[in-house]
């Protein structure tokens, strides 16, 4: 390879050079999507999620906070005794569960996304400087991360909360600081396996700047796993901010969530089962669209994905 061949911009090279007929990534993805019913309702549960938490006052039927008495514990619409004016029934203080459950997804979303922003961020500077540099400063960083991991996650994350207090600001940071570990290892492995890449070596020959090298020509080869490692961690931090609210260790308890709707009706599971089902139902699908949302990820941005389905 020449010296005046390398696309000192960026591009594909680290996924083996492409010629002119490569597809290209947007798309490619497209395409992916139209072919997997598991991508497209992924796709249909992440908007359904994020118009839910943006337009809430719009969307919700009732005031979630709002209580009445006179309906508390009412049975969802289909069963003996409901009514339509509560589609999915009334908590034991007469807030609408639907309403709760639109209103959810505010928290669910912001800690899913705030929590892997940073984490990613964090993870994906320090990945990026251990990976390419080496030396003394990988090693410290390595020994630094696999401390951090030999702790169990959900035991980090319980006594951290417990010390900073219940709000969505802590709850929001205390997974994405605790999460940074996972981005760390996943961009330092990508890094260690590019950076002597024959597309790396020529930059470096034609003396393209260090700074250059990893944000034009590194970094888009990190897109794929990242991205397809941060929605399965959205679906994870959605899973643990329920279990934390379960512990009374997430957003204060009047705030609707849907860890804090299913702590709530703990004790009457059995005889109101509607209360806490409904914003389990919730929890699942979620957890359920972004994980296949990521597959679809991936192999939307695997060119050897790309090739084999052309």
């Amino acid at each position: 390879m020449s010296a005046s061949s390398i696309d000192v911009d960026g591009g594909d090279e680290g996924n083996g050079g492409g010629g002119g007929d490569a597809p290209r990534p947007v798309t490619g993805a497209w395409r992916a999507l139209l072919r997997s019913p598991g991508g497209a309702f992924g796709a249909l549960v992440f908007v359904t999620l994020t118009v839910m938490a943006v337009f809430a006052p719009l969307v919700a039927p009732h005031d979630p906070l709002k209580q009445n008495l006179r309906a508390a514990n009412t049975p969802p619409a289909w069963s003996s005794g409901g009514s339509w004016t509560y589609v999915l029934g009334t908590d034991s203080l007469g807030r609408d569960v639907l309403s709760r459950i639109i209103y959810g997804a505010r928290v669910s979303l912001a800690v899913a996304i705030g929590g892997v922003l940073i984490a990613l961020v964090l993870g994906l500077l320090f990945g990026l400087i251990a990976g390419y540099f080496g030396g003394r400063l990988d090693r410290l960083i390595v020994s630094a991360n696999d401390l951090v991991l030999s702790v169990p996650y959900i035991l980090l994350v319980v006594v951290i909360a417990s010390v900073v207090g219940n709000s969505l600001f802590n709850v929001i940071l205390i997974f994405g600081i605790t999460d940074v570990p996972v981005f760390l290892r996943v961009t330092r492995g990508e890094v260690l396996k590019l950076r002597d890449s024959t597309f790396v070596e020529a930059a470096r020959a034609v003396g393209v700047p260090r700074r250059r090298i990893l944000w034009a020509h590194l970094l888009p080869n990190l897109v794929g796993p990242l991205g397809t490692l941060a929605t399965f961690e959205m679906s994870a931090m959605i899973l643990y901010e329920a279990g934390l609210s379960v512990l009374g260790l997430s957003v204060p308890p009047s705030t609707p969530s849907w860890g804090n709707m299913i702590s709530a009706a703990r004790d009457s599971l059995e005889v109101y089962p509607w209360i806490s089902i409904a914003p389990g139902v919730a929890i699942i699908v979620a957890g359920l669209g972004l994980n296949l949302l990521g597959d679809w990820f991936r192999d939307a941005l695997d060119p050897r994905t790309r090739r084999v389905q052309r």
